[in-house]
């Protein structure tokens, strides 16, 4: 972040180098105009990539910061969510600062969720106490960013993020002019020259994966594949809920990580990172699988919430 450069990127061997536009991205400070700021991008070549990347570990976290069963394991924990929200404040970015908000209250609230379907006990307040906290929280948070111009630019933008709002809306009219003319989608890669913007080095840009989605496949497939996303969502959410051993509680920070992807999409077109969405979907359907095998005939089926997921007892 001082040297307003990956530190790595003088150390790259000479057989690895590659000449063109990527080189040149890498290459590229990044800053944004009006600003003299360097946004983190870690080990991928553009800050957004990697604020979306990083955004996705962050349900992960909340979840050890809260079941960790070692005073020193949420610690360490603790530690982390807050080196995620600094890392987070380097990038610069509204989508990443307010990616790590969902992630923190998405992941606490499904724990809420949880601990009020299946209380430890019958006076157990926790879940009504996170309920009740959550408008003071809302509204501490309002307070802050109203309190704080620089809070203000990380969340609902300023004048300095007008010139992208601009741009994303007028790709926004282009998108919906030509799926009015052809809600079918108009093949891969068709969506830059429909809508999009052309780089001074000669590349079409869409600032929005739900754009491209919708122009390249068609409002069919781009509805399918959002609710797709959305089921895997639920699905995880039920496995949390009812999961007793630790590795089927991955579900809810799954669930909750695949809810802050879908929606940082609208602002980040980059597909290079669904492959850690489809790793975080293939847990999900993995584990429904496992515990399906798991329940046999003799077992007792539950009713109600209870029916939601197999009941697996976390070994002794």
């Amino acid at each position: 972040y001082m040297q307003r450069k990956p530190i790595w990127f003088d150390y790259i061997p000479s057989f690895l180098k590659i000449e063109g536009p990527l080189f040149n991205t890498i290459m590229a400070d990044q800053s944004r105009v009006g600003e003299d700021r360097y946004r983190a991008r870690g080990n991928l070549a553009v800050h957004l990539y990697f604020a979306q990347a990083l955004l996705v570990t962050v349900p992960f976290i909340v979840h050890y910061v809260i079941s960790a069963r070692s005073s020193r394991g949420r610690i360490f924990a603790t530690l982390l969510l807050t080196f995620a929200l600094v890392i987070t404040w380097m990038t610069n970015t509204r989508t990443a600062m307010l990616g790590y908000m969902i992630m923190v209250t998405g992941g606490v609230g499904v724990f809420a969720l949880r601990r009020f379907l299946r209380p430890a006990h019958k006076a157990d307040m926790v879940a009504p106490a996170i309920f009740m906290a959550a408008p003071a929280a809302a509204m501490l948070l309002l307070v802050a960013i109203a309190a704080s111009p620089r809070l203000q630019s990380m969340t609902i933008g300023g004048t300095q993020h007008k010139g992208s709002d601009e741009v994303r809306d007028g790709q926004w009219d282009k998108a919906i002019d030509a799926l009015l003319n052809n809600p079918m989608g108009y093949g891969g890669n068709n969506s830059g020259t429909l809508a999009g913007r052309l780089t001074p080095g000669g590349i079409w840009i869409v600032d929005s994966a739900w754009i491209n989605l919708l122009l390249d496949y068609g409002v069919i497939a781009a509805f399918c594949f959002l609710m797709f996303l959305a089921l895997n969502v639920i699905e995880g959410v039920k496995i949390y809920v009812r999961a007793d051993d630790e590795s089927a509680e991955l579900c809810g920070p799954a669930a909750v990580a695949l809810t802050g992807f879908g929606l940082t999409m609208y602002t980040i077109s980059y597909f290079g990172n669904f492959a850690v969405m489809l790793v975080l979907i293939a847990g999900i359907m993995g584990t429904k699988y496992r515990l399906s095998k798991l329940t046999t005939a003799d077992t007792p089926q539950p009713v109600g919430m209870t029916a939601l997921v197999p009941r697996i007892r976390r070994p002794a």
